[in-house]
């Protein structure tokens, strides 16, 4: 039951008859024009009640956050009445963002005054008024539900301090859900502004995600939405060279931004465009499409001369780069790899196969020392070389002398390495950008497309991959907004990129690997070498354990499956679906490699299709067994597939929804 929403005086705050719910309905006085649904929540001058409400809709309670006065909307439990469900709507989310319902909230709304709530448009007045008009949010409404309902007017905000009584639904988001509630004061719409006056919070029951679909969004900015923009981030959810970028050029074709959150150009990316192959390893791979801003961020570690080389030699191969020096835009937070890093991280595998008899396989391009120098506060950035080269020149003289006294047969030209660098300053000095307000004003200026490629992937980072044969960042979710200076609430879908099978470059543990004829077709068949290395991968059945695990960590909206093509030769394939030590089944993935190395892995086996689907363009086209193993991950892993990859071409990428 609700109680009282600051209510009149005039009326009572605990109605106990229908009589007296009545009485204090026509002191409300509805405008004719916005009548309310029948089912929805009433607020007005008194206490609204739930005499209306359907069942499933009584999740409202009394109770504010501390500092703010209003209602809150617990999120409420099972499936939405059968009225408020989007027809034909795709299984998994809200209507309007195309991804179904579960449930249904509702704000109950009486609003007056106004002064800016600060959080979309920075406190900042819209159009003359708060910066939250609820117009916006009725015609979403309106639109998002079937059958819904829409109120008359939907003008701007305006101001006056003249309320009504307003009736809204909105619906949430099933996988976000990030804000259960959030509180408003707000001035009326100027269609309402002649309706009698009401006192009141205004409540909105809302999600991320509901609210991002806004027509007019959050404020009275066109376009604007509550937190700005939202980006979408591509992820590795195996060991790497899963076909992220192929799946980033296929997002980044009507694209405004693509961004590098990590790593550095330890990564590889292969994209095939008109027949021609191009590889990017610092480079987001975004940046073939001519209409695209660039934009390496603050975690991304930079070898100077090998992002050059690699712009100089894709710019060779075709038309997709060019005048790319002027659409990119790298962070001056972002710190630089030297040659001596490079250099060092060879002695350091070196040193590490003579101690203890093997390496961790690393790329050799300083990834680690740098990353390492990071961490001790030696490290220098982009800012510093732009900014003051004295000043610069001196900090790397003392940082290459700290390594020649940590490696002794390590030899570094200190004069030499500093005119090289000095005139990649003058190159780079243009590019160079405070990457927390770009992105800052990306994120919260018009409605843009933006896109975060991640490099490596979810078994490789620092944190949560298979430690110690990691790279050194962290190539999860939570690089995104670490790498980039941008908060989780920006963060809309995470999709992530699984190879049909499973590969892995360089040591560590590998459930599922198979070392034998089946790991050498399908390192065949995939043309399974490093874009990176050229080393040959390691190769065997997908691991269900594992992308679990990857999917707890990212919260992954949907996946793209990569190489599905090249298990047409297989008349029966494995799954992996989990692991058994000593005996038992495990409920986790192991964080320690010797145990990692010792479990069993039970297999799922399903029937194999033997026919070349490379040719397929839908889900349809597909045979009935390629089919039947798509679906058979998705309901493991309870995840949908929205991509399907059967070649190396963009052509090739069958989208299911």
């Amino acid at each position: 039951m609700i109680s009282s929403l600051n209510t009149d005086k005039s009326c009572k705050n605990n109605l106990k008859t229908s009589s007296e719910t009545e009485t204090c309905r026509q002191q409300t006085a509805w405008p004719q024009q916005a009548s309310p649904p029948p089912g929805a929540l009433h607020a007005g001058s008194c206490s609204p009640t739930l005499e209306h409400a359907p069942p499933r809709l009584s999740g409202l309670k009394s109770g504010s956050r501390a500092g703010r006065r209003g209602v809150e909307a617990k999120r409420p439990r099972g499936p939405a009445p059968a009225a408020f469900r989007s027809r034909g709507a795709p299984r998994g989310g809200a209507p309007g963002c195309g991804r179904g319902v579960a449930s249904v909230r509702v704000a109950a709304v009486a609003a007056t005054g106004a002064s800016s709530c600060g959080r979309c448009c920075g406190g900042r007045p819209a159009r003359g008024s708060h910066g939250r008009p609820v117009s916006g949010l009725w015609r979403r409404a309106g639109r998002g539900l079937a059958g819904g309902w829409r109120p008359g007017g939907g003008g701007g905000g305006g101001g006056g301090g003249a309320g009504a009584g307003l009736w809204l639904l909105l619906p949430p988001h099933v996988a976000g859900g990030r804000r259960a509630v959030e509180f408003a004061h707000s001035p009326p719409p100027a269609s309402l502004s002649g309706s009698p006056r009401v006192t009141g919070a205004m409540a909105l029951a809302e999600t991320d995600a509901a609210a991002s679909s806004l027509p007019n969004g959050d404020c009275g900015r066109p376009g604007a939405r509550p937190g700005g923009n939202r980006v979408t981030v591509v992820l590795g959810a195996q060991w790497g060279d899963e076909g992220k970028g192929k799946v980033v050029d296929l997002l980044a074709q009507d694209a405004d931004i693509v961004c590098r959150c990590q790593g550095g150009n330890n990564a590889g990316h292969t994209v095939v465009v008109d027949s021609v192959e191009y590889d990017f390893h610092l480079l987001p791979s975004g940046i073939i499409n001519p209409n695209v801003t660039a934009f390496i961020g603050n975690g991304v570690v930079i070898h100077l001369p090998g992002l050059f080389e690699e712009a100089e030699k894709n710019v060779q191969k075709g038309k997709g780069l060019e005048g790319w020096e002027k659409r990119l835009i790298i962070s001056d937070r972002a710190h630089i790899v030297f040659d001596f890093h490079q250099a060092a991280d060879g002695i350091q595998e070196q040193q590490r196969q003579e101690q203890a008899g093997k390496n961790l396989g690393t790329t050799k391009k300083g990834i680690g020392p740098v990353y390492s120098s990071k961490a001790a506060r030696s490290g220098l950035r982009m800012c510093d070389l732009v900014s003051d080269f004295d000043g610069f020149s001196e900090r790397f003289k003392v940082l290459a002398n700290q390594y020649k006294s940590i490696y002794p047969t390590l030899e570094i030209d200190i004069e030499g390495e500093l005119q090289k660098l000095k005139g990649y300053m003058e190159r780079i000095k243009p590019m160079v950008r405070d990457g927390v307000y770009f992105l800052y004003e990306a994120l919260h200026g018009p409605p843009k497309k933006i896109l975060v490629e991640g490099a490596n992937a979810a078994l490789l980072d620092i944190d949560f991959g298979t430690y110690p044969f990691v790279t050194s960042s962290n190539c999860t979710v939570g690089g995104v907004c670490t790498g980039l200076g941008m908060p989780p609430q920006n963060v809309g879908e995470v999709y992530g990129v699984v190879k049909a099978y499973t590969t892995r470059v360089g040591i560590g543990a590998f459930p599922t690997e198979q070392d034998n004829e089946i790991g050498e077709l399908l390192q065949t068949r995939g043309r399974e070498f490093g874009v990176t290395t050229g080393r040959k991968r390691r190769c065997g059945w997908l691991d269900l354990v594992l992308l679990k695990y990857a999917h707890m960590i990212n919260g992954f909206t949907a996946l793209a499956l990569t190489k599905l093509d090249i298990l047409d030769m297989f008349t029966e394939i494995k799954v992996g679906v989990a692991y058994k030590l000593d005996g038992e089944i495990i409920p986790h993935f192991p964080a320690n490699q010797e145990v990692l190395n010792k479990v069993e892995v039970q297999y799922k086996t399903l029937p194999g299709w033997n026919t070349d689907i490379s040719n397929a363009r839908t889900f349809k086209e597909l045979p009935i067994n390629a089919q039947n193993y798509v679906r058979f991950i998705e309901d493991e892993l309870q995840i949908p597939v929205k991509w399907i990859g059967v070649g190396k071409s963009r052509e090739s990428m069958i989208q299911l929804f």
